[in-house]
């Protein structure tokens, strides 16, 4: 059997890492999270994340790409503290005769 997965959502739960990294990213870059309009979700890219929450008013290109800077500074370099195994996912893991695997990210 093949089994094709990325790395977040798949392999590890990293949601409250990457939501930390971007609540501090959007800190260090001064923007105030009242003015969001959606709640912080995970899956996508961290632009479209930013874009999703925010109104193009309130987060104008050039601060975005700001958030983003900050918000990669910070979590390629974050130790994964916050980041843990999808349950279940060791076992298929340990398991190559059983299942093929390709990680696609």
């Amino acid at each position: 059997m093949n089994l094709i997965g990325d790395l977040d959502g798949t392999l590890v739960d990293s949601k409250v890492e990457i939501l930390r990294s971007v609540e501090l990213a959007l800190r260090y870059a001064g923007v105030v999270l009242v003015y969001q309009r959606a709640k912080l979700k995970v899956g996508s890219t961290i632009d479209v994340i930013l874009r999703d929450v925010f109104s193009p008013d309130k987060l104008q290109n050039e601060k975005l790409l700001e958030v983003v800077h900050h918000f990669s500074k910070r979590y390629d370099y974050c130790g994964f503290e916050l980041t843990s195994a999808i349950i279940g996912i060791e076992e298929i893991l340990k398991a190559p005769q059983r299942f093929i695997h390709y990680l696609v990210t």
